[in-house]
């Protein structure tokens, strides 16, 4: 009879527990992602003419582009970077013979002063963008 009580006892205290109990709520930490914001392209130089032209200087950061357009009367047009000392450096950025055309072009250079050596025989636009 005891063994029966004793039986009765922990079957019924294991009943109690099986309830809802109140249990304090685990600290979650929250974070909002990092959100990286693009950086803007910002223009700092425009050149336009129709003839042979080396540019003023300007500066060359780590992100930053060259985009240019000739129109369809195009007889030729060549675009290169030059550093102070009025070398080339690289290759050209554009060479179009004839007609039409139009680019963009990143430029991987130590960042400094520059300029551009422009050949052309019509009329052209050149842009130069910093990223910032």
């Amino acid at each position: 009879m005891k063994k029966l009580i004793c039986l009765l006892v922990i079957v019924a205290l294991s009943l109690i527990g099986c309830g809802e109990r109140a249990v304090a709520p685990v600290p979650v930490e929250t974070q909002t992602p990092a959100v990286e914001v693009e950086k803007e392209w910002v223009v700092t130089n425009t050149f336009e003419g129709n003839t042979r032209k080396e540019t003023e200087s300007f500066k060359v950061s780590k992100n930053t582009r060259v985009s240019w357009e000739v129109d369809e009367d195009n007889k030729g047009f060549m675009l290169g970077l030059k550093n102070e000392k009025g070398e080339y450096i690289g290759g050209e950025i554009a060479s179009v013979r004839e007609g039409a055309g139009k680019e963009l072009s990143y430029v991987n250079v130590e960042p400094g002063e520059y300029h551009l050596a422009i050949v052309a025989g019509s009329k052209y636009k050149v842009v130069i963008e910093q990223q910032q």
